[in-house]
C-alpha cells in the first residue's frame, strides 16, 4: 500500500520532536511530513543542532536520501551546503558526522531506519546505488 495522498502540509505548524531513534540520529530534532504505514517509509525534516557532532560509526537498514535546505552537515568527509543533495543507500557505512552551525534537511527513508548504534550491522552497501554529493 502507498502512503495516503496529503493535499498540503504547513510544516512551519508541525512541532519540532526528539528523534525516535538512537546512534547516528542522537541529539536531532525530527518533524515527519509523511509515513508509510505498512514498510515505514517516511519524508522528514531533521534539524541539526549547532555543534552537533555523532563519532559513533553506524549504518542505516534503509535507503536515505537528504536534501540541504538550510545550514551545512558533513557525512564521513563530505560537507553539505545548502541545496546539496545525497542518495546514501541501505548500510552505507559513517564513520562520523557534524554541523557546526546546525542544518535543516529534507530526508527521505525507503523504510523504517533502523541503526546499529555502533555494533556491526550485517549488511554491505550498493556501491552503485551511492550518490555521494550532487550541488
Amino acid at each position: 500500500m502507498t502512503r495516503p495522498h496529503i493535499e498540503f502540509i504547513q510544516s512551519q505548524a508541525l512541532p519540532w520532536g526528539p528523534t525516535p531513534w538512537r546512534g547516528i540520529y542522537a541529539g536531532t530534532e525530527f518533524k515527519i511530513l509523511s509515513r508509510d504505514a505498512d514498510t515505514g517509509a517516511m519524508s522528514a525534516l531533521v534539524r541539526y543542532p549547532p555543534g552537533w557532532r555523532c563519532d559513533i560509526e553506524g549504518r542505516l537498514s534503509e535507503d536515505e536520501e537528504l536534501f540541504v535546505l538550510g545550514g551545512c552537515l558533513n557525512v564521513n568527509s563530505t560537507h553539505y551546503s545548502d541545496r546539496c543533495y545525497a542518495h546514501l543507500p541501505a548500510g552505507y557505512p559513517r564513520q562520523s558526522a557534524f554541523s557546526e552551525d546546525g542544518a535543516v534537511v529534507l530526508t527521505f527513508f525507503s523504510g523504517e531506519p533502523r541503526t546499529n548504534a555502533g555494533e556491526p550491522l550485517a549488511i554491505g552497501y550498493d556501491q552503485t546505488r551511492l550518490v555521494e554529493r550532487i550541488d
